[in-house]
Parts: C-alpha cells; structure tokens; sequence
C-alpha cells in the first residue's frame, strides 16, 4: 500500500515539475509556476523528491531564459539577462525556503519574512547594482524597449518622461517585487489547500508580525523620505526605499489579516480567501487602489498601539 502511495507521489511530482517548467514559459505564469508543486509536497514523504523537482524546476526555469538570451550572453547587456531572472528566481527560492521551513507554523507572518529573507538580499544587491553607472545600458535598453512598445506617433504625446520615471522606480522596488514574487504562489496554494480549514482560516485572520517591527518600518520611512533633502549616493537611497516598500508590504498582509478577522467576526462563513479577492479586485480599480496601498500598511502597523482583534 505504501509503495503504490509513493509511486503516486513520484508520478505527481513529475506532472507538477513539468507543469511548473511549463508556466515559466509565460510573463504572469512565471510567478505561478510553484504552486502545482506547493499543491503536492504535503502529500509527499521523501523530501529527496521534493527537492529534486525545485531544482528541475529551477533548473529548466533558469535554462529556458538563457537560451532565449544568448545572444546578449556576449554583450554589454548581459545584465539584463540578470534582470529578467530575478523575478522567477524569487519565485521559487520563496517556495523552497516555505516548505523548508516546515509544518510547524502552517501560515504566518514571521514564516512568510523568514522565506523572503533571501528573496531580500538579491532584491537589495540588484537594487544597488541597479543605482549604479554600470546599469546605464540596462536602463538605456529598457527605455528604448518601453517606446518601441509604445510609439509616441500612435499616443500623440511624448512618453519619455513616464518611461524615465518607471525606470527609476523600478530600482527602489526590487525588495517588494521579489516578495510577490515569492509569496503569491504560497498565497494561492495555502488558500486552495486550507480553504475548508477553520484552524487555518483562525490563523490567518490572527497573522501578527512582533511589535519591534513597527521600528524598523518607521525608521526606514524616515531615512527614504529625508535622504530626499540629504546629498547621499544613490544605492543608499535606494536601500532605504526597497527596506520601505517591503516593510509596508509585510504590513498590508497584516492589515489583510486584520480585515479577514472583522469579517469573520460579524460571520465566520466569510473565508480568508474572499477576502484576499475582495482585496485584489479592489487594488484593480482606480482611485481606490491607492487607498488599499495606502490603507493596508497603516491599518497594519497601527495594531501596533490599538486593538482591532
């Protein structure tokens, strides 16, 4: 009996490892490409296997881009090979690092930072390559890709300032982009698993990062927001907005975390993840995305001092 549960396992892992190599195919399919996988490890005893479809995965992930950009293996744009990378790489480090991390804390705050802490360390190291002048092709490259795309001829405006602006954002965003990267397949596959869970729902609608937080979110806040009017070099800036931004975020999925329990408190046949579409729907409309930015990450920090469960 055990042999025929291994058999299947292996004969799932397989499917789901060919499926994830598949998604790394398509731009928006990149950041799923774990969650067949994450699907399938609960049921999986020999860790062996599961590491051994994390590495294929990353393995033909990594391969397959590489092979669409050899010719720019030789070039001075090399670095944008690097680039295109991150976000997939994240993706399934941020997977690998949440089921090493084990069953012990099914969801929680501190196991989802603890899988993004090496998610975070690429993210700073590119965001500091990126503030330098040896990204100045990079960037060049992209620009120009950014306005084949959209010719000014068909706008009837210049789009080189909005072009100018992306770019820069982007380099204080690599910390918060990873994250996503890394935690929206855990997301997906944690709300599909549990979904009838109650132990889990209760978990997730009581998610809590420690207090001392609250510090290293305001202090980073400060350093971002004053380098503003300070003369510092750019990767410093830099730093401080990517620690920012990915601060913030940890606070939105609390703030998530804190709207999941006010709904289930007036009716506990709200599950967490009608709430978590209830969100993203509502970062999708205009006007009242930037209140969910906004909102999320100071309802978050302000369970700090004030009680809302």
């Amino acid at each position: 009996m055990e042999q025929g549960t291994d058999k299947g396992s292996i004969r799932d892992l397989v499917f789901v490892t060919l499926i994830g190599i598949l998604f790394s195919r398509f731009s928006l399919g990149s950041m799923l490409m774990t969650v067949p996988l994450l699907l399938v490890v609960p049921r999986v005893r020999k860790e062996g296997l599961v590491w051994l479809s994390y590495a294929l995965v990353f393995l033909g992930s990594v391969g397959w881009t590489l092979l669409d950009s050899k010719d720019l293996l030789t070039t001075q744009y090399i670095g944008m090979v690097a680039v295109s990378l991150y976000m997939p790489v994240c993706t399934i480090v941020g997977s690998a690092v949440w089921t090493a991390a084990g069953k012990k804390s099914r969801v929680g705050l501190r196991k989802y930072f603890l899988a993004c802490i090496p998610v975070c360390l690429m993210g700073l190291a590119v965001a500091v390559w990126f503030s330098t002048d040896y990204a100045g092709s990079i960037k060049e490259l992209m620009k120009s890709s950014m306005m084949y795309m959209f010719p000014e001829e068909s706008l009837g405006f210049s789009i080189e300032p909005v072009v100018d602006t992306v770019v820069s954002l982007m380099t204080l965003m690599f910390v918060p982009m990873g994250m996503v990267a890394a935690g929206l397949p855990v997301l997906v596959s944690e709300l599909i698993l549990y979904r009838n869970d109650e132990a889990w729902q209760y978990d997730f609608a009581f998610m809590k990062l420690p207090d001392v937080f609250v510090w290293a979110f305001l202090g980073s806040w400060a350093l971002a927001l004053g380098f503003n009017f300070i003369q510092v070099p750019v990767w410093v800036r830099s730093v401080c907005w990517n620690l920012a931004f990915g601060l913030g975020l940890l606070y939105a999925i609390q703030g998530i975390s804190i709207l999941v329990a006010l709904f289930r408190r007036r009716t506990a046949a709200v599950s967490a993840g009608r709430v978590v579409v209830l969100v993203l729907c509502l970062c999708m409309m205009p006007g009242l995305n930037l209140a969910c930015l906004v909102g999320l990450p100071i309802l978050g920090v302000l369970e700090t001092w004030i009680r809302f469960r």
